[in-house]
């Protein structure tokens, strides 16, 4: 028989968009049918935390848990205007006059009488940022934490990490 293997599904459930979500869980029902053997183990946990199942080799159940992953917003406080996403932000944090300028002609075309757009967008970005780089951090933290656990399991080990992307803030320079 083939050895046993050990598979953690992480799904980065504070970066995933709506539409991948979907895509995602397709996806995975298809990896736990067709790619995984009936004597590997699997386990799935969440990045925000508010999913996870165990290792175990019960199909059934690990393709519930696939069919119960939502979207977990973790943003403080969504701003209606400037919408700044996460990549214009750090890029304002950078010093970009056009990430800059976007923002800025958002605010004044949305909210013209506005005393100082340029600062209401660098302040946003700013908040965006910390947002973003907290959850990035928590992403980073799983990921750590399932690395440490599989680490006295014996046999092959995978740690499959599915998230859209996100912006960590090392490019940013601390003023």
């Amino acid at each position: 028989p083939a050895p046993r293997r050990f598979v953690v599904l992480v799904v980065d459930d504070l970066h995933i968009q709506a539409l991948n979500l979907m895509r995602l869980k397709k996806t995975l029902d298809r990896f736990l049918t067709s790619e995984i053997a009936p004597e590997d183990m699997v386990a799935l946990v969440t990045t925000s935390g508010t999913r996870s199942q165990d290792l175990t080799d019960d199909r059934h159940t690990m393709r519930q848990v696939v069919a119960k992953l939502s979207l977990q917003d973790r943003r403080l406080q969504d701003f209606e205007v400037p919408y700044i996403t996460d990549s214009q932000a750090e890029l304002i944090e950078r010093g970009d006059p056009e990430a800059l300028m976007v923002a800025v002609q958002e605010i004044m075309v949305r909210r013209p009488m506005t005393p100082n757009p340029e600062g209401e967008a660098r302040a946003v970005a700013r908040m965006v940022l910390q947002q973003s780089i907290s959850n990035a951090r928590v992403t980073f933290e799983t990921v750590n934490n399932v690395t440490r656990g599989m680490a006295r399991l014996p046999g092959r080990k995978l740690i499959l990490l599915v998230s859209d992307g996100f912006t960590s803030g090392f490019g940013v320079h601390r003023r």
